[in-house]
């Protein structure tokens, strides 16, 4: 009695077990093999690229910023690599790696072939969705939060020792290797961020801040840039008003730095704690949806096998009547 009333208890728990979607997360041979080399080579790169960014307009610099400059040309070749690997594999994304290929930092952001799960270090593959994405904040948090309190000594220091830096070059690359590393974290935890989520053209509204970040030294170098052809061109009648422009930028900067450094202090009480409980909300709406999907499919199960039992002793209870009246 005991087995017979176990026996479709297990076979119950072996459906409903059967029914939970499990986060299926397919990885090729192909990107098993080239996800942790890009991870390293796209860090390495953004790296590079932030001292590029931010040590490009003083003659001291000029070492370090070859240097950076080498470096961000050098992992090119990777990006070239993986691309025509890909092609010749057959990957019907290929195509795709050719913004990476132009832009090497933006392969932090590339998930695997089935667009559900994103390589990291120690991590390994991990699905995309609100529970990593969650997870993946409170990782962040601490690290973050000391990043964003050393945003307000840098910004002290310009402010207090503005005319010593201008001075003293080795002030001044103190001053810019803190703020590119400030800029370093900040993009990290964008891209990180923005590979993790679902809803991406949303978070990119909700953190304009960070991509206002992102994009302003690439404004400033862009102006830099300007103002060596103004140089070549002896267009002198217009370099005031560059270099003006760029101390005007220089500001919106310091602002925007000041800005989040102000929002990662107030995060965990605010709208750290409210972006996580919203993720925590639109996960659990998920798996109840998916739960009543599983209670139906279970009702559906049991009442065909309970109506084929019925039927099956039905149709015995009848047979045997008819022998018996035989």
């Amino acid at each position: 009695m005991d087995n017979n009333t176990q026996r479709p208890l297990s076979e119950e728990a072996n459906t409903f077990e059967a029914a939970v979607p499990h986060p299926s997360i397919e990885v090729t041979a192909l990107e098993q093999r080239w996800a942790p080399l890009m991870f390293f080579a796209s860090v390495a790169s953004l790296v590079c690229f932030s001292g590029v960014l931010h040590l490009h307009d003083r003659p001291e610099f000029l070492p370090i910023f070859v240097g950076c400059l080498a470096g961000s040309l050098a992992v090119y070749p990777l990006y070239w690599a993986e691309l025509l690997t890909r092609w010749a594999a057959g990957d019907p994304r290929w195509t795709r790696f050719f913004l990476y290929c132009l832009l090497p930092p933006l392969r932090l952001t590339a998930r695997n072939q089935s667009r559900n799960a994103v390589w990291f270090p120690k991590l390994g593959w991990t699905p995309v969705g609100p529970t990593s994405f969650v997870a993946m904040q409170g990782r962040l948090s601490g690290p973050l939060f000391v990043v964003a309190l050393a945003v307000l000594p840098l910004i002290g220091i310009e402010f207090a020792y503005h005319e010593r830096i201008a001075a003293d070059a080795r002030l001044d690359a103190a001053i810019r290797c803190g703020t590119a590393f400030v800029w370093l974290a900040f993009t990290l935890e964008f891209f990180t961020m923005i590979s993790l989520t679902e809803r991406q053209t949303k978070y990119i509204r909700t953190n304009w801040l960070d991509l206002a970040i992102i994009l302003m030294p690439l404004a400033m170098f862009a102006q830099a840039a300007q103002i060596s052809g103004l140089l070549r061109l002896q267009q002198l009648s217009k370099l005031g008003r560059a270099y003006r422009l760029r101390g005007v930028a220089m500001r919106m900067f310091r602002v925007l730095l000041l800005m989040k450094a102000i929002q990662k202090l107030m995060a965990p009480a605010t709208e750290g704690r409210l972006s996580q409980l919203k993720e925590e909300a639109i996960e659990t709406a998920q798996k109840l949806e998916s739960l009543h999907q599983q209670i139906a499919e279970l009702e559906r199960v049991l009442h065909e096998k309970k109506m084929a039992r019925f039927n099956k002793d039905h149709s015995t209870v009848t047979n045997r009547s008819l022998r018996d009246a035989a």
